[in-house]
């Protein structure tokens, strides 16, 4: 099962606050009689779906760079995708989702929002979904 995490780079993509998002530079062209079509993208980190690792908050936190590998890759059958019924946007609690079909062996538990909707608009950078408190320790206790 392959499920596409994240949302395609291309120019016209917006970036986190309404910036510029991906910028793609031709570099080598066949057309220019260069040997091959080479380019050079510049992007800042908040394009697409990212993680935010600690060294973004914190000084002294990790960052992606010091995760091997593997620590990103999970098996199909340990990914559950669930819906959210926001009824307090922007925070989700277990209201929201029916607690009853989060399997308890999961390792990577997605939450489908429907902010991807909202891309274009403030509100997605400036109130943008997070787990209430409440359910954060609900997922991670029970």
């Amino acid at each position: 099962m392959y499920l596409l995490l994240s949302y395609r780079l291309k120019e016209e993509t917006i970036g986190y606050g309404g910036k510029r998002g991906f910028y793609n530079k031709i570099y080598k062209s066949i057309k220019n009689n260069d040997s091959s079509n080479s380019s050079i993208w510049e992007m800042n980190n908040h394009i697409g779906t990212h993680i935010d690792c600690p060294r973004h908050f914190f000084i002294d936190g990790l960052s992606i760079t010091d995760y091997p590998v593997d620590n990103w890759m999970v098996s199909g059958e340990k990914i559950q995708l669930i819906d959210a019924h926001l009824t307090k946007p922007p925070l989700i609690g277990i209201q929201d989702v029916n607690k009853k079909i989060i399997n308890k062996n999961v390792e990577l538990l997605l939450i489908k929002t429907g902010y991807c909707y909202k891309r274009k608009y403030v509100k997605y950078w400036n109130s943008n979904p997070s787990l209430s408190p409440t359910f954060a320790k609900w997922i991670r206790w029970n």
